[in-house]
């Protein structure tokens, strides 16, 4: 697929998936930088970046890799990620900012629910000129709980958004979107494959029910005409602190 078609499927879908992007030379790399953290970085982090499944020992996220690693801060300025998102907003490189990058864990057997959600529901970007890349570290098919896309849904814009009650996604759409207007894609992967999706788009994904991880590695990017809303972003840390505190929602 050339830059052209992918730019054209990303704004008719709101996503697109790349496979073999990543040969698997690099993504030994990748699993070798991500083994090293775990142990020598993780211990340190404060309890905002790195989040737990219910038995509390098993990793499900981690935020702000880039901030603690020099790897990951090489990593999210990949040079192929800085030309896909220049292409897909028509700018050049020098316009496009390279945020915050992720580790989602869900793990074999314990791995949970994501609920429905839009990235700019937690990024709160107007303009809304941003997308996260998501690399699977893993092959990803329904059974781990691969991320199910709803076609078409950043059409609607960023739609309000209320407490989930779910510690690493605390926020969730008030309404999900309606599958006759928006059917539901499962985001099926090989490890080592992108997919590209609009912080408009309607996201989520199931628990996993297999005996495989189903790790991945997610970078956003924005343009720099999308600012964000930090009174927003406030609203949200203060809701993230009350999970971490285990306070219901007031």
């Amino acid at each position: 697929m050339n830059t052209t078609a992918i730019r054209t499927a990303f704004h008719l879908d709101g996503f697109v998936i790349i496979e073999g992007f990543f040969d698997e030379a690099e993504m030994a790399n990748v699993d070798a930088a991500i083994s090293r953290y775990l142990r020598e970085v993780v211990p340190h982090l404060p309890p905002d970046q790195v989040f737990y499944e219910a038995a509390g020992c098993v990793i499900k996220s981690m935020n702000r890799l880039d901030e603690h690693d020099a790897f990951f801060a090489d990593f999210k300025h990949d040079p192929r990620f800085l030309a896909l998102t220049a292409e897909i907003f028509q700018t050049d490189e020098a316009g496009i900012i390279s945020e915050s990058l992720q580790f989602f864990g869900k793990p074999a057997r314990e791995g949970s629910v994501t609920p429905w959600h839009q990235d700019n529901g937690f990024q709160h970007y107007a303009p809304p000129e941003s997308l996260m890349i998501w690399l699977a570290l893993d092959d990803v098919d329904e059974e781990n709980g691969c991320v199910v896309f709803a076609r078409g849904s950043q059409r609607l814009g960023t739609v309000a958004h209320r407490p989930s009650g779910v510690l690493g996604f605390s926020q969730t759409v008030t309404e999900p979107p309606d599958p006759a207007r928006f059917p539901e894609v499962n985001a099926v992967m090989r490890r080592g494959s992108v997919s590209l999706h609009d912080c408009n788009m309607f996201h989520r994904s199931g628990p996993n029910r297999s005996v495989r991880p189903r790790r991945a590695l997610a970078v956003n990017f924005r343009t720099t005409r999308a600012q964000a809303n930090l009174a927003e972003r406030a609203r949200v840390k203060v809701e993230v602190a009350r999970l971490l505190q285990g306070q219901p929602h007031e």
